[in-house]
């Protein structure tokens, strides 16, 4: 769930909330409006999940290799919607893909938990 909340301290207009973690809710009679200029799919638009900090992790293109058994699941199961298989003329043991994305740790994380069999090669 996504909402505006006041005296925020990081400043973030926006607000997730997991509702998978909420204890307790109070019902209010007041109602809310959504905020029209609010476009979920622009702002989410170089994230990985719900992660949004640009000013810690910048947008940036990231090259990765990985082995035929990763990328077999990366061509079913993309990670992002920039995620590109490349060619390589270097090397028929590994595939290459690119991403242009905000690198959170919850991304590079789920590299990671590749091991050996992803490698980052390049983010610039």
């Amino acid at each position: 769930m996504f909402g505006h909340k006041e005296n925020n301290l990081q400043g973030l207009n926006v607000q997730s909330f997991a509702l998978d973690r909420t204890l307790n809710i109070t019902t209010l009679k007041e109602q809310f409006s959504p905020n029209l200029e609010f476009d979920p799919e622009t702002y989410f638009k170089d994230s990985f999940g719900i992660w949004v900090d640009k000013e810690t992790y910048p947008v940036c293109d990231i090259t990765i290799a990985t082995s035929s058994y990763v990328a077999s699941y990366l061509r079913t199961l993309p990670l992002h919607h920039s995620q590109k298989e490349i060619l390589s003329p270097t090397s028929n043991e590994k595939t290459f893909f690119t991403f242009h994305i905000s690198p959170t740790p919850d991304f590079i994380g789920e590299l990671g938990r590749w091991g050996n069999e992803v490698e980052i090669i390049e983010q610039k």
